[in-house]
């Protein structure tokens, strides 16, 4: 009798362990779903954040090309302005093409002279 208590004692003792664990294990899976949840949005997140930044970083390309065209023009007009000075200095110089080697802006620049067309053609190296 004494062990027949014991073993259903033992029997309704495992039955709660059982719920026990089942419930906790339902608990467990909750987290678990809510977890992927998260990482799911922060992935999402993480994408759009990385499209924007490249977006931006396009944007940036084309505005620095804009720049850099902008500053060629600019550099281009400059040697255009000092070649016109040398050639004002040296017109009595005799012949049809004459070229002479400049550094302007820390480039070497060749420029020909075309006295018969009158004008003034600017090389980069």
């Amino acid at each position: 009798m004494v062990l027949k208590k014991n073993l259903e004692k033992s029997l309704n003792d495992l039955k709660t362990k059982i719920k026990e664990l089942e419930q906790s294990s339902k608990g467990l899976r909750s987290q678990f779903k809510h977890l992927e949840e998260k990482v799911r949005e922060r992935d999402e997140e993480t994408k759009a954040n990385i499209n924007n930044l490249e977006e931006k970083n396009r944007e940036r390309e084309v505005v620095s090309e804009k720049k850099q065209e902008i500053i060629n023009e600019l550099e281009k007009r400059i040697i255009r302005c000092s070649c016109l000075g040398i050639v004002n200095a040296i017109t009595g110089v005799a012949g049809n093409v004459e070229a002479f080697q400049i550094f302007c802006c820390s480039r070497a620049i060749i420029l020909t002279i075309n006295y018969a067309n009158a004008e003034l053609i600017c090389y980069k190296r």
